[in-house]
Parts: structure tokens; sequence; C-alpha cells
């Protein structure tokens, strides 16, 4: 038998680790020479060959079987090869230099690194897929940046940051900016961050945002000192600062904007502004009183901007603009009102000049709409929020409810409207909506309404209607002010004006002497209650009423009972060529004249007035309407003896020598109620309060008095209460056993049911 040989495997070339490593690191020392020169060297460039060859000996050491397998040992010696690199090239060079130089060779240096580290991933790309995934460490690029930072970044940063925030404080001392180089100096420190696993917050604050706020913090205390004597220029100067910050910071990552940034301009106000809000507010008083508005915009949106950014973040401190914003408004109301108790002064000196009040003083209320048109439009201009204009109306509500004069605010408010009325002016909207500005401020709300009213039936009688949509928009307009009931009567009275309205002629006698008509039927609940006079009408006058009073039992209700209202309406007189306007009443009175003789006073009355008249003073009403009549600017009667009054035993007669100009001439119409006292509307409050403590008690069963005088305050919009009146209503109410009071608790009240 021949003999069997063993076969022996030639195994392929082995390379070993020391021979392996001495090829890459030969190529590594090439690289490391061009990455310290920046790889601005003129060598020539790294050929595909050289980068296969490195490339191809890392994966066949990394493809051995072990124990020839140097994967770890390769893994090992580039991350020792990396360290002793920046510890023994690249920390002397930057520990020589200070300042603005040491910035600039960090980053020249951090640029090559970053170099340097791509091609090292390139060369151990077979590692980093193999080697590191399996035994979870971190990749050839991670370890690489993680020794930059641990070597160098650590060892450095302190003086790096003093000069950044040297750079920074040159640039709010106001010297250029190079955006570029600070955006990468951010953008450095950022990847300084995130190399710490689990520590980017704290890295990026504790080595770059927090040392900016407290040096931030320190130099604005010092140059704020410097400036603030003047603190218009100063103000300049803090929003100079801001937008500085504002600048630096936006180059952040939005990351570090969005969790830190806030905080940092925050920080920047409240050292600017908050230590010397004291000047700040008064300056604003300076300001606001010489209508320097521009400047309170600057102050107005520094503090609403450092408002707004303590809004938008949970701080857990108190918003320092808070004072701002609390005494700020209260010094506008304060100058507000002071302007406007000047206007309601002057109002009382130009009265006491001229010796009585009119109802006609509309410069009066002109100047409080302009006093109102102006302070909205620079608040809504230079500082649009709710806390400025709430001071706006609180102080018009408080000077324009002052009263010193016999006319009330709320009467001549009226007045105006009336005025606004009578013509179809094109700004008729615009004045209007001025108007019910300043009609909230009212507190005799009913007071307006009420001469409102009257000033309405007065146009509705005399037929000054210039335009009724007019009409309909201002009542409209006081409704969504004020509520439904509060214009029920002011509806009712334009609806009863179209509602129903009948028109005719009626003749009489040989002469066929006609009187033309037209009769409006009115609710008697909706229009302010007239003088109920029983008046001895002629056979025409009483063709008139049998006639309207007929056709509308007719048409509408047999048991609706009609009567005429003589001291209302206007009629037109003949007399000569000219057409005179009257009242009803007067044309009554000029109709006796027809037969052509003197009549005494006394007389004219017995011929007019029924006997049975009661409560009304007759002497009165008809002195007003002769002296209408014979006293005044037309004088279509003439009275013996003459003088600028009426008395009892006058004598009147035709005035023939009576010319005109015009052919139609509206005579004074005579006022037959005065008009100008509050009686009504005092008894109407007081009704008002009674239903109002029922209400409430009805409901509550029980209340204190403090309470219950709080609740009626609170439910009564037309008008502000006395807190004396309240109490006299309270106490009638328990006379008249609607309330009682507790047993043991005086001041507690019960409802009687």
């Amino acid at each position: 038998k021949e003999p069997v040989h063993k076969m022996k495997s030639t195994p392929k070339d082995i390379i070993t680790f020391e021979k392996g490593w001495e090829i890459i690191e030969n190529v590594l020392n090439w690289m490391k020479t061009m990455a310290l020169e920046n790889f601005k060297t003129k060598n020539p460039r790294f050929t595909p060959e050289q980068y296969m060859s490195v490339y191809n000996t890392v994966h066949d050491m990394c493809s051995q079987r072990t124990p020839f397998n140097g994967a770890s040992k390769i893994y090992t010696e580039q991350c020792r090869y990396t360290v002793a690199y920046l510890v023994d090239n690249i920390l002397p060079i930057l520990q020589k230099h200070r300042g603005i130089p040491q910035l600039q060779k960090i980053m020249e240096s951090w640029r090559s690194y970053k170099i340097l580290v791509k091609w090292f991933r390139k060369f151990f790309l077979y590692i980093d897929r193999y080697h590191v995934v399996q035994l979870g460490k971190p990749t050839v690029e991670e370890s690489a940046k993680r020794a930059f930072r641990e070597h160098i970044f650590d060892n450095i940063f302190e003086n790096a940051t003093e000069s950044i925030i040297e750079i920074l404080n040159e640039y709010r001392c106001g010297k250029l900016f190079d955006e570029d180089f600070w955006k990468q100096l951010v953008a450095f420190y950022a990847e300084m961050s995130e190399v710490h696993i689990n520590s980017r917050i704290d890295t990026m604050f504790r080595t770059l945002i927090h040392p900016i706020q407290v040096n931030s913090k320190k130099f604005y205390a010092c140059e704020s000192a410097k400036r603030v004597d003047d603190i218009c220029s100063y103000l300049l100067w803090v929003e100079k600062m801001i937008e500085c910050d504002k600048k630096c910071f936006k180059y952040f990552e939005p990351y570090y904007v969005y969790r830190h940034g806030p905080k940092y301009i925050a920080n920047s106000y409240v050292s600017m502004l908050c230590p010397y809000i004291k000047p700040i507010l008064d300056t604003v008083q300076n300001l606001f009183a010489t209508s320097a508005w521009s400047s309170i915009t600057r102050i107005y949106k520094l503090f609403c901007d450092l408002e707004k950014i303590y809004a938008s973040k949970n701080f857990t401190i108190i918003n320092p603009a808070s004072d701002f914003f609390i005494e700020a408004p209260v010094i506008l109301q304060k100058q507000i009102t002071e302007k406007g108790t000047a206007v309601v002064e002057s109002r009382k000196e130009d009265v006491d000049k001229r010796g009585k009040d009119s109802l006609k003083n509309y410069d009066f209320i002109k100047n409080i709409l302009c006093l109102h048109a102006e302070m909205r439009k620079n608040v809504e201009k230079h500082c649009n929020d709710t806390r400025f204009f709430q001071a706006v109306d609180l102080a018009f509500t408080e000077f324009f409810n002052v009263n010193v004069c016999e006319f009330t605010n709320a009467q001549l408010l009226a007045s105006y409207c009336d005025s606004l009325l009578k013509v179809d002016e094109e700004t008729f909207s615009e004045d209007v909506a001025a108007v019910i500005h300043i009609f909230r401020y009212l507190d005799d709300k009913d007071v307006f309404a009420n001469s409102y009213e009257i000033m309405l039936s007065k146009r509705l009688y005399n037929k000054k209607i210039k335009n009724i949509d007019n009409e309909k928009l201002l009542i409209s307009k006081l409704k969504v002010q004020s509520g439904s009931l509060y214009t029920q009567k002011m509806e009712g009275m334009i609806i009863d004006w179209f509602n129903y309205k009948k028109s005719g002629v009626v003749a009489q006698g040989p002469f066929h002497r006609h009187l033309a008509y037209e009769a409006h039927v009115l609710t008697n609940g909706n229009w302010p209650s007239d003088i109920k006079l029983d008046i001895r009408t002629s056979a025409l006058f009483q063709m008139v009423q049998d006639d309207v009073t007929r056709q509308y039992k007719q048409e509408r209700s047999k048991d609706t009972k009609l009567r005429w209202a003589y001291g209302l309406g206007t009629c037109e007189v003949s007399m000569n060529t000219v057409t005179l306007i009257t009242s009803t009443l007067q044309a009554l009175v000029l109709e006796l004249f027809d037969e052509d003789r003197p009549y005494h006073f006394s007389e004219i009355i017995n011929r007019l007035a029924l006997t049975g008249t009661e409560h009304v003073n007759l002497t009165l009403i008809f002195k007003k309407v002769m002296h209408s009549l014979c006293c005044l600017k037309y004088k279509v009667l003439l009275k013996e003896p003459m003088s600028r009054s009426i008395k009892e035993t006058d004598v009147f007669r035709v005035n023939y020598k009576f010319k005109s100009k015009k052919k139609r001439l509206h005579l004074p119409i005579p006022s037959l109620q005065d008009t100008r006292k509050k009686k009504e509307v005092t008894k109407d409050r007081k009704h008002t309060i009674d239903a109002a403590i029922v209400r409430i008690m009805k409901s509550r069963q029980e209340l204190t008095h403090n309470d219950l005088i709080a609740e009626v305050v609170k439910q009564l919009h037309f008008f502000k209460p006395a807190i004396k009146q309240i109490k006299q209503c309270i106490e009638n109410l328990i006379d008249r056993d609607f309330l009682e009071r507790k047993n043991g608790a005086r001041n507690v009240y019960t409802y009687l049911a």
C-alpha cells in the first residue's frame, strides 16, 4: 500500500497589525500635515489609488479570522491617533491666542478637523459598518467629534465665551458686526453641545447662553446708569439694544431660540426697563400732557413686547411689565379728566357771562366729541390696548356726568341730536356714531330719553323731519346700546305718526269758508304727556273733529277713546299775503280776531276755555300764547299797553300793518310745559327703583342690606341711583308691607309674599 500523505493548506498572506497600521499611519500623517496647513498646501492631490490602498488594507485586516482580525485594534488606535493629534498639535496653537484671534483659530481648526474626520470616516468605513454596529460603539465620526469636545472645547470654551461676549459688547457700542463669523461661532457651540449625549440643553446654555445673559445684565446696568438722565434718548438706546440682542440670537438653532430665546430677550428688557419704571412713568405723564404720542408709542411697544414674552411662556415670576400697564392708563385717565373738566368749566364761565343757559349750546357737545375723537384716535394709533381704551372710558364717564348749569349734559346731548336730525347731512352716520360713543358715558340715560322723546315729538308735530331714515338709524343705535325697552316709546312715536292719518277739507257757510286738515291718531302711552285742555272750538274745527272721529271708529275701533291735543300740531293761517305757520292753540286765538274787534285777555280765555277744565293754569298757558303773538319778533297782534310781558288787563287787536318779505312764516311756538324740569323723570326713577327692589327680593327672598343695594345698582342701567334714594325706597316698601326686617338681624330684609 502506498502511504497516505496529509495535505497541508497554504493560508493567504496574513497582514499583521504592525504592518497594516504602518501603511495606514503613513497616509494619516500625510492627511494630518495637510490639516495643520488648513488644506491649503500645494502638494499633489490625494489620488483614488491611494485611497483604495488604505481602504483595502483596513478591509483585509478586519476580514481576517481570529486571532488575526485587527478591527478592534484599528478602532482603538485611530481614536488614540485622533486624541494625540488634538492634544499635541491643535491645543497648543489655540492656547497661544486670546480674544478674536483665538476665535478665528478655533474656527479654522474646526473646519480643517471636520475635513480630516470626513477622510477618516471614509478610510474606516468598513469598521463603522460592521465592528461598530456589532459592539454598539460610537462611529469614527462621533468619536472624533467627542474627542474634540473633551480635549479642545472643554479647555478653551471659557476664554472663547469671554471673547464672544466682548464681540457682542462692541457691537452694542456701535462697532461693525460680522454676521457670518457670529453665525459660525453659534453653530460651533451647537455642534459641541450635540456630541454630549442627553445633555444638549444644559451644555449650550451653560457654555454660551447663560454667560451672555449674566454679562448682558451687568453691561446694561452699567450703561443704563450713564444714560437714564434723559428718558427719551434712553428709550431710543433701549430699542437699539433690544434689536442687537434679537439680531444676535436669531442665528441660534430654532430649538435654542424656542427654549431660551424668550428668557434671553426678557432678561434684556427687565435689566433696562424695570429698575427705572418710576422715572419712565414720570416721563409718560409729561408726554401725555404735551401729547407727544410718538414717544408714548415707543414706551408702549417696549413694555408690550415684554408682556408678550411673558404671556407666551409660563414664567414662574410676576410679569415685570404689569406695573407699567397699571400706572400708565391711570395717568392717561387723569390727563383726559383734566382736559374734560376744563371744557366743562369753560361752559360754566360762558353761561355765567351770558347770564342764562341754553339747550342750543352745541359748542360744548362739539368740544366733547372732538376731545373724544382725538383721544380714541391717538390711543388706537399709538397704544392699541384695551386697558388704555378703558382709561378713556373711565375719564369721560367721570367728567361728562358733572352738571354745572341749568341744563344737564344729557339734555344738551339730546338737543345736539335734534339739531343733527333737522338737517340732512352726508356725514350723519359718522356724527351719530360719535354721539353714541358719548351717550355710553351718561349716567342719566333716562333724562336723555325724556328730552329726546319730547324733541322727536316736536319734530313730528312741526313736520321738521328731514330724513326719516336718519331718525330710524339713531333710534336703532340707541336700541343696540340700551335695549329695546329704552327705545320702545321712540319707535312707537315713529310708527304712530305714519300708522293712521287722515286728510280732507271741510266747508261751512254761504261763503264756503273751508279748512284743509291732516289728522294723526297717536297712542297716548308712547308720546310725551301734553296738557289736557277742553277748548271751545269754532264750527269748522268741530266739523274736522267729528269727521276724523267718525272715520277712525269706522275703520279701526269703536271702543277707542279719542282726545284732541290742542297743544300739539300745526296750522296754516292766511294773513294778508303771508301764510303763518302756528300751533293749533295759536290758530284758535287768531280765529277769534276774524270778528275785527279788540279782545281783553280774560275774554279770550272765556271764549276758548271750557269751565270744566281742571288742574290746568289757563292764565299761564294763554299768557304764553299771547306773548308769542304780540311780544316777539313777529307782532301779528298788538296789545295795549305796550310792554314785554302779558297782564290780565291787556287788550289785544289785529296788527294790520304787519308785513313780511317771506310768503311762509313760522311763528314761535310756545312751550306749554316746562320741559327743563326733571320732576317726571325723578318720579319715574322712584317707581323703577321700587320695581327693581321687589323683583330682586321676590327671587332671593332674603338679602342683607349691602347685597340688596349692590344688586339694585347693578340692575339699573338707565340711571345711577343715589344710595340715599335706594334706602328711602326700601323704607317705603317696608311701610307698605312688601319687605320686613329679620328678627335679630336688622340689616337683613325678608320678602313678604
